[in-house]
């Protein structure tokens, strides 16, 4: 079916233009004017829901999510106060971003499970091994944070600094886990 509007080609299912979101159906009721007006039903929403670009609207909450974690992380690293030393503020830093690679990663890999509409050159991207990269370098940032927050722990007991590290590589391990499951998923949609 092809849109009124715009002239791109969609599924015959679909309610609404995959490029211009404009409504599909020619049905309606006739206004005073005479064009036609569709009223509202659970059935457009339905279809809207299905012409929206939801592979689209995800990598772009996945850039988002990546740079807003950026953001946070040196803002908050510049708000500690003068009684944080700066490898504790690297570490704040780097757990944000820690963060924002899990969220990034999350949505761009579900964007590829959509198989919405995204760009061609996003498509041809090797998103399976992307995916991979990011867990990796999630968890090396993980452990990196570990260590700054460790080392910034001063007159902390040995036990202490071991749990700051750990509990850092536990997120890293928890991200590098999801991106690579996320990454099998992929894979085996595109068998």
């Amino acid at each position: 079916m092809f849109c009124q509007k715009c002239g791109a080609d969609n599924p015959d299912d679909g309610g609404f233009c995959q490029k211009c979101g404009a409504s599909l159906s020619s049905s309606g009721t006739a206004s005073a004017g005479g064009s036609k007006v569709s009223a509202p039903s659970l059935g457009n929403v339905s279809d809207m829901v299905k012409g929206l670009p939801i592979g689209m609207i995800l990598l772009l909450g996945a850039v988002l999510a990546l740079f807003l974690a950026f953001l946070t992380g040196i803002l908050a690293a510049a708000g500690a106060g003068d009684w944080v030393e700066g490898s504790t503020k690297a570490g704040i830093f780097f757990d944000h971003m820690v963060t924002g690679i899990m969220v990034c990663g999350i949505l761009a890999g579900l964007a590829v499970l959509s198989k919405g509409n995204i760009p061609d050159m996003v498509k041809s991207l090797p998103m399976g091994m992307i995916l991979i990269l990011g867990g990796v370098l999630a968890l090396f940032l993980a452990f990196l944070t570990g260590i700054l927050y460790a080392a910034g722990a001063e007159g902390a007991e040995g036990t202490w600094k071991g749990s700051l590290f750990f509990e850092q590589m536990v997120n890293g391990i928890l991200v590098c886990g999801v991106l690579g499951g996320l990454s099998l998923l992929i894979s085996k949609g595109q068998e």
